[in-house]
């Protein structure tokens, strides 16, 4: 029940997105009925009227003529929905609902990456939701044309001889059977090697991603991924040995039976009624051709419908998809009419779904209009998951986040995160222009273009793209041009950092972007956008207190906590937790100094 559910919301989804598909489909259906119909009569009218010593030759001309020109009509019928219209349509059907797939993928909630069931529901729904739903609105086309000519030939079996019906509906059952337990069990191994495949996709992605060359230039990783590479292979290749061997099986249980019946028991069956002349041989010669018929269609029924099955389990996918509702991306809620917004987090809690521990502890915060905010400790402290709270990424547990004195809660998210530019450890450049890397949207004015350059100049990378052939349309990464800009990693950072210059948002959020720096390259790229962006709120976050010191309020986390807040004079007069790090911090790097 629920697979015929599934593949008739499909249908619902393609009605909407190729309608005349849906119309072009029922022809196809009825078309299919009508030739086979008149395939099957045809033979029998044309043998009896041969038969009959004084027909003339122009009523069997006739016969002939009416039986071609419907089998004209359904094959144009056929062959436009086969030959064009479906080939055109799947790729108006793939265009729009990968539209629809990646908006509603856009508008997952981040806890829906935290959590590995639902991760894999979506990435299944992104990869093979939308071939798997036109698949399926196909094979039920298909298995609908089928079941339309099984009525109609069936029908006249039933008038001819009805044992041979009973007999060809035994078979298929058992092939129905077979073909059932056949594809569920292709289905359970490939979700059970759902983790491998994906393991076996990453090893395959970090020999052709260009971020990985160095490592395995450098050093013994290719050897190690080959080598893990050979044994989730031979896990994947065990895990689906079991299965081709029983479907081996299953498919020679298949085989056999419609062999017997349809090559030698209606033959014999049929022949014996000639021979004991209880039918003609107009009627034996049609029922062949009608019993066949029956079959072949029955087959194609259950080949059609353990397809529509086997894919109603991937759609069930799709739908989870389709049918999320998101608790946080709702796109729904107050404005906010301020240009520089003013933000208290009071007594928050939170923890990642499925974790026991809190992550954070009753953090309390104010985050000033233009005020220069820094948020340091060591790696595991919160400082992340603190900065996922104030993009609305999460809900706090406990507590609450105000901006303006407006609980979070009651605020559109994109109006939120529109007030951000963020900058994290971890940011990417893509394989697109200069100035959509920068802008991080498509071109709008040509203002754009001197907002980008100039972004660039600050950022201390304008030389670089200037002596580019293309300037700001120079394409980045050699992904998909031979022609494309690779940049270095420093390059890369400036790049990165010119996406902060050339937003017009009240507030920055850096999340130690320069981390891979040394800190006295961390220190100045930091120092000049403090002095750049004196007019916005700036929020650092990182472990190296060097680069923080002149910030107006340090917030210090240590396990979820605020354990010590106050500028790097008045935390240094507390000789806690802070003057012991920086000094040990300093004397690293005096000692490096020694050293070198």
């Amino acid at each position: 029940m629920k697979t015929i559910k599934n593949n008739f919301i499909i249908v619902k989804y393609v009605a909407k997105f190729c309608p005349f598909y849906i119309f072009s489909s029922i022809l196809n259906i009825i078309s299919g009925s009508v030739m086979s119909l008149s395939e099957v009569m045809v033979i029998e009218n044309v043998i009896n009227l041969v038969m009959e010593k004084q027909t003339s030759f122009d009523l069997i001309l006739k016969e002939l003529i009416i039986h071609m020109v419907t089998i004209i009509i359904c094959l144009i019928f056929q062959r436009l929905h086969e030959g064009y219209l479906r080939t055109r349509n799947r790729q108006i059907w793939m265009k729009k609902i990968q539209h629809v797939l990646f908006e509603k993928a856009a508008n997952l909630d981040v806890s829906c990456f935290d959590n590995p069931k639902e991760y894999d529901l979506f990435s299944r729904a992104l990869t093979q939701g939308d071939v798997q739903g036109i698949n399926s609105f196909d094979s039920l086309v298909r298995l609908l044309r089928s079941i339309g000519i099984i009525l109609t030939i069936g029908t006249y079996i039933i008038f001819q001889d009805i044992i041979l019906l009973l007999i060809a509906v035994a078979q298929a059952a058992v092939t129905l059977i077979v073909q059932s337990i056949d594809r569920k069990m292709w289905y359970k191994t490939s979700k059970e090697q759902e983790v491998n495949n994906r393991r076996y996709g990453y090893i395959r992605r970090v020999f052709y991603l260009e971020k990985y060359t160095c490592d395995i230039k450098t050093t013994n990783l290719d050897e190690l991924l080959i080598e893990n590479q050979d044994e989730t292979k031979d896990i994947i290749d065990k895990g689906y040995a079991r299965t081709e061997n029983l479907s081996f099986m299953y498919n020679c249980m298949d085989e056999l039976p419609y062999r017997i019946v349809n090559d030698f028991f209606v033959y014999v069956y049929l022949m014996w009624k000639v021979y004991e002349k209880i039918i003609s041989i107009a009627i034996f010669t049609s029922t062949v051709n009608a019993t066949f018929k029956f079959t072949n269609n029955f087959y194609r029924v259950i080949h059609n419908y353990s397809n529509i099955k086997e894919n109603a389990l991937y759609i069930d996918d799709f739908l989870w998809l389709m049918n999320y509702t998101p608790k946080i991306e709702t796109k729904t809620g107050n404005r906010i009419e301020s240009s520089h917004p003013h933000i208290q987090v009071n007594n928050v809690h939170f923890k990642y779904p499925d974790q026991e521990n809190y992550t954070l502890n009753g953090i309390s915060m104010e985050l000033k209009p233009k005020e220069k905010i820094a948020i340091i400790g060591y790696n595991g402290a919160g400082k992340t998951t603190l900065i996922k709270l104030l993009l609305k990424f999460y809900n706090c547990d406990e507590g609450n986040i105000l901006i303006d004195n407006e609980n979070y809660l009651d605020i559109d998210e994109r109006e939120i995160r529109s007030k951000f530019v963020s900058l994290f450890q971890n940011f990417q450049i893509y394989s697109t222009s200069v100035l959509e890397n920068v802008l991080m949207r498509k071109k709008e004015s040509e203002e754009d273009e001197a907002l980008v350059w100039e972004a660039l100049k600050k950022a201390e990378i304008y030389d670089v793209i200037k002596e580019t052939k293309y300037g700001l349309d120079t394409i980045m990464t050699k992904e998909f041009h031979d022609d494309g800009l690779v940049l270095s990693g420093g390059q890369k950072q400036k790049l990165a950092i010119a996406r902060i210059f050339a937003s017009k948002a009240p507030i920055i959020i850096l999340d130690e972007p320069t981390s891979a720096m040394d800190p006295v390259s961390e220190y100045e790229i930091n120092n000049k956008i403090l002095s750049l962006c004196k007019d916005k709120t700036v929020i650092l976050i990182s472990h190296r207190l060097s680069t923080v010191i002149d910030a107006s309020i340090i917030y210090m986390m240590d396990n979820g906590k605020i354990i010590e807040s106050g500028n790097h004079r008045e935390l240094m007069s507390k000789k806690g937790k802070y003057f012991e790090m920086f000094n040990t911090q300093a004397k690293l790097y005096l000692e490096g100094d020694t050293n070198e």
